[in-house]
């Protein structure tokens, strides 16, 4: 189990037209070295690993490859600094 992220389902309202439940997925960056290590692997202005994993996840299923279906990426950015991100799937 990695201490930067975590994964936890979250009940939603099926009779709104949407899915039962969806699953997020939550990485952080916690602490000035995890944020500067992160810097160095690009994710200064660049993409989130929960971004990547999402166009990873919709590569997949394009190509017929079975994945689960990708819904939502979000970025929480302070200054340009990725402090944490999240992956919410189906």
């Amino acid at each position: 189990m990695s201490g930067s992220s975590d994964t936890f389902r979250v009940d939603c309202d099926p009779t709104a037209g949407g899915p039962s439940h969806v699953y997020v997925k939550r990485y952080r960056y916690r602490g000035w070295w995890s944020i500067l290590r992160g810097m160095f692997r690009g994710t200064l202005f660049g993409k989130s690993r929960a971004r990547l994993e999402h166009e990873s996840l919709a590569e997949m299923r394009r190509r017929g490859v079975p994945a689960v279906r990708p819904m939502q990426w979000l970025d929480d950015r302070r200054r340009g600094f990725l402090r944490s991100s999240a992956l919410i799937t189906e």
